[in-house]
């Protein structure tokens, strides 16, 4: 197990593979706080364009129905019962 360990900490690492340390901790009133480092952040960046820059608008908002969806009732609609009052 010791020479696993060893293998995987000391051997080359594969190129555009991301950074070994991808996060840090700090304690705050409420518990741990978890942060994504500086290169770990930069490596995402290269692979997913727009990540973590909180900029949500690359999502089209919902829009309109197109003229003529949900115009039409889903049942058969009937006369009103004559209820003789």
């Amino acid at each position: 197990m010791a020479e696993r360990l060893e293998h995987l900490a000391f051997s080359p690492r594969a190129e555009g593979g991301p950074p070994l340390e991808t996060y840090t901790t700090s304690t705050a009133e409420h518990g741990e706080i978890y942060r994504a480092t500086p290169d770990y952040v930069r490596w995402m960046r290269s692979r997913y364009p727009g990540y973590g820059d909180g900029n949500h608008r690359k999502v089209a908002a919902p829009g309109r129905a197109p003229e003529g969806v949900g115009e039409k009732p889903r049942f058969k609609q009937h006369a009103p019962l004559d209820t003789g009052g």
